[in-house]
């Protein structure tokens, strides 16, 4: 059974040095003040005995290539310790012996080595008091001479230490690692690099089938799971097999569809010495590659607790569920159950455990009340209590969609992200930003990110937690409700994310859409940029606009706003700044906030047109720090921002648009956002004006006057987009596939540092 976990291994390596090990936890570390070797190889200066104190495991001390040769710690004074790690270097020492003096004249062995094997040996010599420490080889286990990446000694608790001197387990409880080949029998894809706690290094094998890689714990071990993470060279199969004497082996798990990346797998409770990946079949065209093997006992003998915040959304014949994380240590994943009320009866609907907590039930018809409720399974097979009962119906008739959306336009549930995607993120979506100008995507889960070139030529996945709309409404004389329209759960904790289904996601670039399914009003909304055909002003602008179209089907009169929260932030480039200037800016009906950075050429405008009926109102300064709470509960009140700082960090900014509505009313409410980054940065220092300036000055002080164009003219752009799209949206003869593709694969032209 394999559980998929990114980060997974994090966890079981604090689980391991916090349970498993406590020795290393209580360990103190003896520091050498000189290192003195008999000898260096070749004289060279990147090989000095120092090297061996310095904790860099890049680094290492060489010695000539004959017998015997010796390096020696001195301590400074006599210090007490108990283990010595020696951390090899290809040629490592088959035969050697640790001594001790009190005056590098006079040596006493306390330890004696007749079969090394490399890698790594941590030793326990007995309690011991010295100030000189040497390590004298006297066979060596190579052709070459003796290199040492590492000498450490440490006083670790006697009574987590065994009785009598010998080898121990090192930190990840490994006493060897060895391996069928190593790739180029280079040093830095040792198998001990697998068992290293370390996820920056790895082991690698030949080219060829079959290969494997064991671990010697040094003595029996217990253990019910085994991760796995593998670089790009994965195992589309391999098993996984214990032995007490590495002759004989057990196979305790097969794998026949590996997908590389991160497994996580219970194997049942298990007692050995050994513990072997043997690769029958590479999942490439390279060998195998493993940056870790962590092995573990969780044993957890507790029924998992029930599942909490089950939500249900159903729309498109699709009811969507999700739930709050269960955090057993042991869980392997969850259980869906469905009834018809009032006489049906509950039924399991997953064949396989659900891996990830929320499911898509695809069996739904529309105007049948459903009924779920979510179990959690842990791998002893343990079943916990019912979740809470949630109920589900799609409606028969169809809500009628305020914006006008092409029929071509690719649709997903918002927060729907592929399990598979084809990029390397699955949360892509409607590019914003006009050619050269900066960009990024207003993606699936109705958040900003990944981002392209704001400042330089550079891809940045950085997302931005503080950026989001938010919507409050009040219809009649019920209760307020206020709700950030995002399913991103990377946003501040202190806001209330809808959930994947709530809403529906439409593409068809250079235009987006989003159709919100769980509010009292009806609201959807438009994004795009003005990217139009043989217009090179328009198409080069640092401009985003959201249209968000409102209506009342209520019989009651109501209020509804719309808030925009954005950070100070600057994609792509190390800040020189010493710090935020944020302020608001006013020309007739036109309104925004603008936030600069001291230093930095450049700038960000959120900005609205109000009128009678559009109420702004702004914070310039609100908390990027912290958990969201001061901002939300400034908006929650009553749906307006009060105009000034919420603290003195100008690290975020937020503004909001108000409206009034009678029963059946419907109107618009327009943000924009726009950024005034001039300059782009090459990797060798070269600087260009982008294409934008040629139309405003180059001060990085713009942000609003683009803003106001894109208010004033915004109308005028989306008609020229659909004149451009019409002709082949409206053409028969292309499938809607093709129409779909051919606008959508347009997003490189924005995205892919075109100018």
């Amino acid at each position: 059974m394999v559980l998929k976990r990114k980060y997974f291994l994090f966890i079981n390596l604090a689980l391991l040095g916090a349970l498993a090990w406590p020795a290393t936890l209580q360990a103190k570390d003896i520091a050498p003040v000189k290192a003195v070797s008999s000898s260096v190889q070749d004289d060279r200066e990147d090989v000095q005995a120092a090297q061996v104190m310095d904790k860099n495991h890049s680094t290492r001390w060489s010695s000539d290539f004959s017998d015997p040769q010796w390096i020696y710690l001195d301590l400074g004074s006599p210090q007490t310790f108990n283990v010595v790690t020696l951390v090899w270097e290809t040629a490592y020492g088959k035969q050697y012996e640790l001594q001790l003096s009190q005056d590098a004249q006079k040596w006493k062995t306390i330890y004696r080595e007749t079969d090394g094997d490399g890698d790594q040996d941590v030793l326990y010599t007995g309690q011991q008091k010295t100030r000189y420490l040497r390590l004298y080889g006297t066979q060596r286990g190579t052709e070459w001479g003796y290199s040492l990446y590492e000498m450490k000694l440490e006083e670790r608790d006697q009574a987590s230490l065994p009785a009598r001197p010998g080898a121990l387990p090192p930190e990840g409880g490994v006493t060897k690692a060895k391996a069928s080949s190593v790739q180029g029998n280079d040093v830095t894809h040792r198998p001990g690099l697998a068992a290293d706690g370390i996820l920056d290094t790895r082991w690698s094998s030949d080219f060829s089938d079959p290969q494997w890689i064991y671990l010697d714990f040094g003595s029996p071990r217990e253990f019910d799971f085994v991760t796995l993470t593998w670089e790009t060279a994965y195992a589309k199969q391999y098993e996984l097999q214990v032995s007490q004497d590495t002759r004989n082996w057990k196979t305790i798990y097969r794998e026949r569809e590996g997908d590389g990346a991160e497994d996580a797998v219970y194997v049942g409770r298990q007692k050995a010495r050994y513990l072997r990946v043997y690769g029958t079949q590479r999942g490439t065209v390279w060998g195998y590659s493993l940056f870790e093997i962590v092995v573990d006992l969780r044993d957890d003998q507790a029924i998992p607790r029930a599942p909490a915040k089950l939500y249900a959304q159903a729309v498109d014949n699709v009811a969507y569920l999700d739930w709050a994380d269960n955090a057993e240590s042991d869980l392997h994943g969850y259980n869906i159950y469905r009834a018809r009320p009032p006489r049906g009866k509950f039924e399991k609907i997953n064949r396989v455990l659900a891996g990830k907590s929320s499911y898509k039930d695809q069996t739904i018809k529309p105007g049948i009340r459903y009924v779920y409720y979510v179990t959690a399974r842990d791998y002893a097979g343990q079943e916990s209590p019912a979740s809470g009962k949630v109920e589900s119906m799609q409606s028969v008739s169809e809500k009628k969609i305020l914006h006008r959306i092409p029929a071509a336009a690719w649709k997903r549930a918002l927060g729907d992200l592929p399990d598979k995607p084809a990029s390397s993120s699955p949360n892509r979506g409607v590019v914003l930003g006009g050619f050269g100008a900066g960009s990024f995507m207003y993606n699936l889960s109705g958040s900003s990110g990944p981002w392209q070139s704001l400042n330089n030529i550079i891809y940045s996945g950085t997302w931005l937690p503080e950026a989001a709309f938010h919507i409050f409404e009040k219809i009649g004389q019920a209760k307020p409700t206020v709700k950030t329209l995002s399913t991103d759960a990377r946003l501040k904790p202190a806001w209330n994310r809808i959930h994947t289904g709530d809403a529906t996601y439409y593409a068809l670039q250079p235009r987006g859409w989003v159709d919100y399914h769980c509010l009292g009003h009806n609201v959807s909304v438009e994004f795009f940029s003005p990217v139009i055909p043989n217009n090179y002003r328009e198409t080069s602008y640092p401009v985003g606009i959201w249209e968000f179209r409102v209506r009342n089907p209520s019989p009651h009169a109501s209020e509804i706003s719309i808030m925009l929260t954005w950070p100070d932030v600057f994609i792509g480039q190390q800040m020189k700044a010493e710090g935020f200037a944020n302020r608001f800016q006013a020309e007739g009906d036109y309104q925004g906030v603008l936030l600069k950075a001291f230093g930095e050429l450049g700038e960000w405008c959120l900005a609205s047109k109000t009128s009678d009926q559009l109420a702004f109102s702004y914070v310039t300064s609100w908390d990027a720090q912290g958990d969201g709470r001061d901002v939300w509960d400034d908006f929650a009140q009553d749906g307006s921002l009060s105009n000034g700082r919420l603290d003195n960090s100008d690290s975020a900014a937020a503004v909001a648009v108000k409206i009034k509505l009678e029963p059946g009313e419907e109107k618009v409410i327009p943000l924009v956002l726009a950024w005034d980054f001039p300059v782009v940065r090459f990797g060798r220092g070269t600087e260009w004006w982008k294409k934008y300036t040629e139309y405003f000055d180059r001060s990085g002080n713009n942000g609003f006057r683009i803003a106001r164009q894109a208010l004033e003219q915004y109308g005028e752009w989306e008609r020229q987009i659909e004149a451009w799209q019409q002709p082949v949206l409206g053409n028969p003869k292309y499938p809607v596939w093709l129409k779909r593709a051919a606008f959508n694969e347009l997003y490189y032209s924005q995205f892919g540092g075109i100018f």
